[in-house]
């Protein structure tokens, strides 16, 4: 196979839609939701190092849910996103953070989105903890730099797969899907063969490497060690992202992303859907019939 990279090797503009899905279990406590995510993103200039580009956030909005805190958070969320709405940003061509350009804007933003925030939150010691959190973070700007790093669209846009040889395969150490401890996973980047030989079709796996320890299982689970045995675990946790990029361009046409954690028989659970498609993509795919 050839080894070869991916990099975004041209200007252009494009609108994405991003669908989350979340489905949690913890024992008794069933949450389900759906949140969809707007966003233009264009890439201003580009060479073999560095991107410069803006990203706006359209629009962001809980398509479905079924919890009350769910909904309440997802205020709090949509406050605090307001802040992220207009980035202009310096990425390496990994789409790592390397300049934030428009740094003072966003953090000009804070003392706004803060009395938002507070008006939202009614009488929730939580959610007030989380805006004392933030406070401390808007004040250093290399947090904030990090947080926009560790935002949907940035992973789901660029994840691991830009400017590495391919095929590539890693241990890297991270947390569980439930982010209760931390364990090593074993991550496989390659690319699949695909229907257009314009696209890149880049399949990561990524699953826990065996066996699990038991500090690892009584961090993870000992809080719900009363309920369930941990002893017959039933247990499945894998991360699986599929990436659909224009093999000229280096612009992402289509993401997915699942990332599942189940334990106990289906007691305790956690599993998240990430799709992102561009607009023109979108527009492409409901013009072409489906073969099933």
């Amino acid at each position: 196979m050839l080894h070869h990279k991916i990099i975004i090797s041209q200007p252009f503009n494009e609108q994405y839609e991003l669908v989350i899905e979340t489905n949690s279990k913890l024992i008794d406590n069933h949450m389900t939701s759906r949140t969809i995510m707007r966003y233009d993103f264009t890439v201003i200039r580009c060479n073999e190092n560095e991107i410069e580009c803006r990203l706006i956030l359209l629009d962001l909005f809980l398509d479905q849910s079924n919890n009350d805190l769910v909904k309440e958070i997802a205020q709090v969320t949509a406050a605090f996103n307001r802040m992220f709405n207009e980035l202009h940003l310096k990425l390496s061509q990994k789409g790592e953070i390397l300049q934030v350009l428009n740094m003072d804007l966003v953090l000009s933003k804070w003392q706004q989105t803060k009395t938002e925030m507070t008006a939202a939150l009614s009488n929730n010691d939580e959610l007030r903890k989380l805006i004392a959190v933030n406070d401390s973070l808007f004040t250093n700007k290399e947090k904030l730099a990090q947080t926009i790093q560790n935002s949907e669209f940035l992973h789901m846009y660029f994840g691991q797969v830009f400017n590495i040889e391919l095929p590539k395969t890693k241990r890297l150490t991270g947390a569980n899907i439930l982010n209760t401890a931390n364990l090593e996973w074993d991550m496989n980047i390659s690319e699949q063969n695909g229907n257009n030989p314009n696209d890149i079709h880049i399949l990561v796996n990524t699953y826990p490497v065996r066996p699990l320890s038991e500090g690892y299982l009584n961090a993870a689970y000992g809080q719900f060690k009363d309920r369930i045995d941990l002893d017959l675990l039933n247990f499945t946790m894998f991360q699986k992202e599929e990436r659909y990029i224009d093999r000229n361009t280096g612009k992402l046409k289509q993401s997915i992303v699942e990332k599942v954690e189940e334990i106990g028989h289906e007691q305790v659970y956690q599993k998240f859907s990430y799709q992102m498609i561009s607009d023109t993509e979108k527009k492409i795919q409901q013009k072409t019939p489906v073969i099933s």
